[in-house]
């Protein structure tokens, strides 16, 4: 009986000493393992490439948005003179914004040479990207959208006497009381004020 004891004691503190002589290895690395970088996205199922999105930024709300807008934009060669305005929440809105079914993206954007805000709306049904303000005149010749601290996706019933063509429209101003709306008419984004009462 106590030799049993003595032998497994023996083996117990013989292990416990190989345990301690061996080198602690938290992460098994592999020197052959390639670790991608950061800033490399998957943008198809055949290739990889450096996307705008993920260069010198430290903000990670892009990866919300959906892969078909990431590539619309970057066909567009979107980046060069656009960046992303975050600070506005949400900064992009998806909805029905014209005639069809297929879920279109509106994008708070900022010119770069000018620092001038604005609206870029990426259409679901053939990826084309249209402007407003960001140094794009509106109908009222303003190019500037730097008082939209609002917005969001209404019925286009919010302006029943207007040829709305989209599903939705967007509402926006610089408060929910002080507001104008953007809607489609089946050709163009429109900007309307409403008559001041």
């Amino acid at each position: 009986m106590i030799s049993r004891f003595l032998i497994r004691a023996v083996v117990i503190l013989g292990l416990l000493a190989a345990c301690k002589r061996a080198p602690a290895r938290a992460h098994p690395v592999s020197v052959h393992q390639a670790v991608p970088s950061p800033t490399v996205v998957r943008l198809t199922q055949r290739a990889y490439t450096r996307s705008p999105l993920n260069v010198d930024t430290t903000h990670h709300a892009e990866r919300n948005l959906p892969e078909w807008v990431q590539q619309a934009l970057i066909r567009r060669a979107f980046f060069p003179r656009y960046a992303l305005f975050y600070e506005v929440n949400p900064f992009y809105l998806s909805g029905r914004l014209d005639g069809d079914s297929i879920a279109d993206v509106a994008l708070q954007i900022i010119e770069k040479s000018s620092g001038k805000r604005g609206i870029a709306f990426v259409q679901g049904r053939d990826s084309s990207v249209r402007f407003l303000g960001a140094g794009t005149p509106l109908p009222n010749g303003a190019d500037d959208l730097r008082d939209v601290w609002f917005w969001r996706i209404e019925g286009r019933s919010a302006l029943p006497e207007e040829p709305v063509q989209g599903i939705e429209i967007i509402r926006l101003g610089a408060s929910p009381s002080e507001w104008s709306t953007v809607w489609w008419n089946g050709a163009r984004y429109i900007w309307y004020n409403p008559p001041i009462d």
